[in-house]
């Protein structure tokens, strides 16, 4: 309702880049940044994408929580195909968000290139705000948002798991 003022193009620009995607994508590097950080078992790369997809999936239970039970869609759809759209958009997206936010936080941590910590942030607000703005206007070609995601996301994983299959037998 912040956003509404009639022009369909300004709304939905305005929740994807100012609300939705920015909020809650800043939301979930706090929690690697203030949190994650200082674990002890934060002690290799591969750590940021396994901490980055659990703060990603766990916004996102709340969120489906919000959205499933307390929205009224005011009898539009109802509350399981929301859930059932979900499961397969925002979901997998809020995850592969966490994927790559993970991929770049690692990397700065092991690293020190802070380059690094920006793109944890700058990427999955870009991802996640194109989202929010093109499923405003037609999901199946947000869809297309989440698979390009996922095709970013095998990249790092495999990048990350190539590194770990050359490095020496970790000591834990």
């Amino acid at each position: 309702d912040t956003f509404e003022n009639g022009n369909e193009l300004r709304e939905a620009f305005l929740s994807g880049f100012v609300g939705g995607g920015p909020v809650e994508e800043i939301l979930k590097f706090l929690i690697l940044y203030h949190f994650i950080l200082r674990e002890k078992e934060f002690n290799e790369p591969m750590d940021g994408i396994v901490y980055g997809v659990t703060a990603s999936l766990g916004f996102a239970t709340l969120e489906n929580i919000d959205y499933v039970f307390y929205v009224d869609w005011g009898g539009v759809i109802t509350s399981k195909e929301v859930a059932f759209l979900r499961s397969f958009s925002a979901i997998p997206l809020h995850g592969l968000c966490g994927v790559i936010m993970g991929f770049y936080f690692g990397k700065y941590v092991f690293t020190g290139d802070k380059k690094n910590m920006y793109y944890s942030i700058l990427i999955p607000i870009l991802i996640h705000g194109s989202y929010n703005f093109i499923v405003s206007f037609n999901f199946i070609l947000a869809l297309i948002v989440i698979i390009l995601a996922l095709i970013f996301s095998i990249k790092f994983h495999s990048s990350l798991r190539n590194l770990q299959n050359k490095k020496n037998k970790e000591k834990e």
